[in-house]
């Protein structure tokens, strides 16, 4: 905006590089996540930093909706999906 005000033409700079966001280190969601991978289930998923799950290295999560979603999501999945199958 200051740039804008001032009439400032000249060229931006490289933005700086950035890192995929991550949970931190001994953050207690790595152990689920790893687990609900491994189950090889359907993950309905709620917004918050746990909601990282869905990016690598876990992609264990496959529903993301909104906060509180996954309570409605997860029981809509038990009504669709196959005996066995069922969402966690």
């Amino acid at each position: 905006m200051r740039r804008i005000v001032e009439r400032d033409l000249s060229p931006e700079s490289k933005p700086i590089p950035g890192k995929p966001p991550e949970l931190c280190p001994g953050c207690p969601h790595r152990s689920v996540f790893i687990a609900l991978r491994n189950l090889d289930c359907y993950v309905a998923g709620d917004i918050g930093c746990y909601s990282l799950g869905v990016l690598l290295p876990f992609e264990a999560m496959d529903s993301l909706v909104c906060m509180g979603a996954a309570i409605g999501v997860g029981l809509g999945m038990r009504h669709v999906l196959p005996p066995g199958k069922h969402g966690a």
